[in-house]
């Protein structure tokens, strides 16, 4: 199991390289620190850390801002806690996230998770890139 605890100001260096080595259109610094207030979770192993997931509640529906594992720790479950993990803190009975179609890897790792696609959202990122809304709606327990 993955260690996974909340983000404290000190863990932001390290986000933001996990960042930048996971997206072509990274988060500046300034948005961590922005969602330090929000559910921003770490998850750590050894003495790095592995990835991070930032998650806010509307409503009933949970939305994913972000999430990205370290390229050295990833296909190891490390995602998939994290989600497990802000699903469990933040429950609702939808939880969302907007993926860019060119994160293939991405489009792959959501629906493992029962994650579906929802709908595309036209030129909604700056470059004017479409997103891709998946979904994953909470099952009777």
């Amino acid at each position: 199991m993955t260690p996974i605890r909340d983000c404290t100001p000190a863990d932001l260096p390290e986000v933001v390289v996990i960042e930048q080595q996971s997206f072509n259109h990274p988060y500046p610094l300034a948005v961590f620190t922005k969602y330090l207030r929000a559910t921003f979770l770490v998850a750590e192993l050894g003495q790095r850390l592995a990835g991070y997931i930032i998650g806010i509640k509307m409503g009933d529906k949970t939305l994913i801002v972000s999430l990205a594992v370290h390229p050295l720790y990833r296909r190891r479950g490390v995602g998939a806690s994290l989600v497990q993990r802000l699903m469990e803190r933040l429950p609702s009975s939808v939880t969302e996230i907007q993926v860019r179609p060119s994160n293939a890897a991405a489009l792959g790792f959501y629906p493992t998770l029962g994650f579906e696609r929802k709908q595309v959202i036209p030129r909604y990122y700056a470059n004017g890139e479409d997103a891709v809304v998946m979904v994953r709606r909470r099952g009777p327990e």
